[in-house]
């Protein structure tokens, strides 16, 4: 222990004032070491901006980083970014795709939903036909049933030997008649206005609509007007000059007496009621035969038509 005796000797032999210059100076040298220190820590922070950052706190120094990188980071689709052509051919055959596609799908849509219309349109339409059909059969029933009634009423006008006026007004006054053309063209002249027509798509279906109800039903519509304006011509005035109202049913179509009264009448008021009424029943049959038969025939085979290509 030689050493550690002698330093204690050196220290006991040092004065007080020694020892308090000593103590003195050692904080100068700890001062001026932390400036160097200071000094240096500030030139390595210049020269090295990592030693910067981690000088930061954490979010700071990240923030700082994601800054710097994204500055220095080009993106392709940045304004100074340079595309290639490939990248121009793939955004134009993208947006091309997605516009065909687009239309296709509409395209698809429509075709689905005309589809469904013309469904829709052609019930309706077999409908209206079905109902045409039960109508042109009980009409031509009901004139084929009365016109024999014509030619027995003009035979007994006619003949030599005068029949009674019982005969005559129980034969004639059942004939009194006018008829109507009672179809229904409402779903076809709905889909004309609307322009729906065109939902049907068979043109051999369309064009046969067009002739029934454009050429066929007219036609009929305005023979059976004629028909009804001779009627209102002739036959409504000889029942008014020559008949008395108090010796028939109106609603029955039969004589309420059996001596009726025939106002005025002779000879030539017979035979002018004879041709009044053979004239009538001839343009009904005409009717029959060259109006409504044919407007029969052309639907029935619209009901057909309907049936196969569409229902």
């Amino acid at each position: 222990m030689p050493d550690i005796e002698n330093i204690e000797d050196e220290n006991c032999l040092q004065s007080p004032a020694d020892k308090n210059q000593i103590t003195s100076s050692l904080p100068d040298q700890a001062g001026n070491e932390e400036v160097v220190n200071e000094n240096n820590s500030l030139e390595q922070a210049i020269e090295s901006p990592e030693l910067q950052t981690t000088n930061l706190p954490a979010g700071q120094a990240g923030s700082k980083l994601q800054t710097e990188e994204m500055e220095v980071h080009k993106h392709p689709h940045h304004v100074m970014h340079k595309k290639k052509w490939s990248e121009y051919l793939l955004e134009f055959f993208m947006i091309f795709f997605a516009v065909t596609l687009g239309f296709f799908a509409e395209n698809i849509r429509e075709n689905i939903t005309d589809h469904t219309r013309e469904k829709e349109y052609a019930h309706l339409l077999l409908i209206d036909l079905r109902n045409d059909s039960l109508f042109y059969a009980q009409r031509k029933e009901r004139i084929a049933r009365i016109l024999p009634d014509f030619d027995s009423l003009f035979n007994m006008l006619t003949q030599s030997t005068p029949a009674s006026n019982y005969s005559v007004l129980r034969k004639f006054l059942p004939l009194g008649y006018t008829f109507n053309l009672e179809v229904t063209p409402t779903t076809y002249n709905e889909m004309k206005s609307s322009g729906t027509l065109r939902y049907i798509e068979d043109p051999e279906l369309r064009k046969e609509l067009q002739d029934y109800y454009e050429v066929k039903i007219p036609k009929a519509q305005s023979f059976i007007e004629t028909c009804n304006t001779f009627f209102n011509q002739y036959i409504i005035p000889y029942y008014v000059n020559n008949i008395r109202s108090q010796d028939w049913d109106f609603k029955k179509d039969s004589l309420i007496t059996a001596t009726p009264v025939f106002e005025n009448r002779n000879k030539e008021s017979d035979q002018h009621l004879a041709n009044i009424m053979w004239s009538y029943g001839h343009y009904l049959e005409a009717y029959i035969r060259t109006k409504q038969d044919p407007a029969a025939e052309e639907c029935k085979k619209l009901m057909e038509l309907l049936k196969e290509n569409i229902i």
